[in-house]
């Protein structure tokens, strides 16, 4: 049973579990940065291992990844959080089991994320990788990546990996090389991980494929034990773990304080893409175009023209116009303003600087420019936008 008030205050505060079956550092920190403010004592004994809750474990409260449904294990783990008294809260359940207090990814948006984080770089040709396309999250993801994409005018291979229980490892590499092989360059390949992405990666090394000229890849949940590890670093969406913890903290929080769950889960969006080498290029055959987008990256906070920008391309502004148009899918405006969101938006999550001061420092002429153009990319304003991405790095000092 919980423990009383004079207990709780004489050994820490709320007896919390870890129970998760998948296991990310960041989650535990987001999770540690609340019960630190919280004053919860923290039992992550299950951090290494994907068994049965603690046999008649009791405490205050439990934060979980339940198993998948068809799991030998779920019907056991249900009966021992309904016997352990505690509240419960999971993170990111299975649809079946959506009814339990939870929080989730945005699953859609890092399709999207990725998508654009493509097209920005002019790719016309589209792979989605990976191996669990059946379960729900990779499903949201794989289809929200190839609507957005569908959007713009264009198609996506799905590429269905199978495991190495049905094959080994080299049957699955060369799969992967006559996969990347038969497409036409400059190619994009989006992996649902980023130990996929890694094979893919490995692949382009066997089929003397360049990357990211020839093929650039993208990860998934930017895991720092492989992504800046491999050969070109990776590139991967980082889908914000830390606040998925820390908000699954919150949430549990409310419940033990016999607040009632919120009608809606708590959907966390996501970071970003983390950019590295393997997607650091321009798919842009043009050399005007790629003069042009080299320039404005070297200078989008200055107060540049159409002058300038011909300058930069060789090209003349009706030329450079159509090239942009045709290469990257935008116009020259398009792209500078683009570049200047982006610095913005790295900054607005990394410091605490006004944002009238990010827009100007960032080439916009003003705030209401700032704000305007914001809010027609992101559909938010900038203060909300920024609520909702505060970096990881920043809430740990909160």
């Amino acid at each position: 049973m919980p423990r009383n008030s004079q207990t709780k205050k004489q050994f820490g505060g709320r007896n919390i579990l870890l129970a998760l079956n998948w296991y990310d550092l960041r989650i535990h920190q987001g999770v540690l940065r609340f019960s630190s403010k919280a004053g919860w004592h923290l039992n992550a004994d299950m951090s290494h291992s994907q068994s049965l809750l603690p046999k008649n474990w009791h405490g205050d409260g439990i934060i979980t990844m339940m198993p998948l449904p068809h799991a030998e294990n779920q019907k056991s783990y249900l009966k021992l959080i309904r016997q352990s008294g505690a509240k419960c809260v999971a993170i990111n359940p299975h649809p079946d089991r959506s009814n339990l207090p939870h929080v989730r990814y945005d699953n859609p948006a890092i399709g999207r994320l990725a998508a654009d984080h493509f097209l920005e770089r002019g790719f016309r040709h589209f792979i989605c990788y990976g191996s669990n396309f059946d379960n729900w999250y990779s499903a949201e993801r794989r289809e929200a990546f190839a609507a957005r994409l569908a959007e713009s005018g264009y198609g996506c291979t799905t590429f269905r990996r199978r495991s190495l229980e049905q094959i080994d490892w080299p049957e699955q590499l060369a799969e992967c090389v006559q996969m990347l092989r038969h497409h036409p360059k400059p190619l994009a390949v989006w992996a649902l991980s980023d130990s996929e992405a890694s094979q893919v990666l490995e692949a382009c090394r066997e089929a003397k494929l360049s990357v990211p000229e020839e093929v650039a890849v993208l990860g998934a949940e930017n895991d720092l034990m492989i992504a800046p590890f491999t050969t070109p670093p990776l590139s991967s969406v980082e889908s914000n773990l830390e606040e998925l913890g820390y908000q699954a903290a919150a949430l549990l929080e409310l419940l033990m304080d016999g607040k009632s769950s919120p009608k809606t889960a708590s959907v966390i969006p996501p970071i970003g893409p983390v950019a590295r080498g393997s997607t650091d290029t321009l798919a842009a055959v043009h050399p005007g175009v790629k003069r042009f987008v080299e320039f404005i990256r070297a200078h989008y906070s200055e107060d540049l023209d159409h002058e300038d920008f011909c300058c930069a391309s060789g090209m003349s502004s009706t030329a450079l116009f159509n090239a942009c148009k045709k290469n990257l899918g935008r116009n020259p405006g398009d792209m500078l303003r683009w570049q200047r969101l982006k610095a913005a938006e790295k900054r607005m999550v990394e410091t605490d600087e006004k944002l009238s001061v990010i827009a100007l420092e960032c080439g916009f002429k003003n705030g209401v420019n700032f704000w305007n153009a914001f809010q027609r990319t992101h559909g938010k304003s900038p203060e909300e936008w920024r609520d909702l991405n505060r970096s990881n790095k920043k809430g740990a000092k909160d």
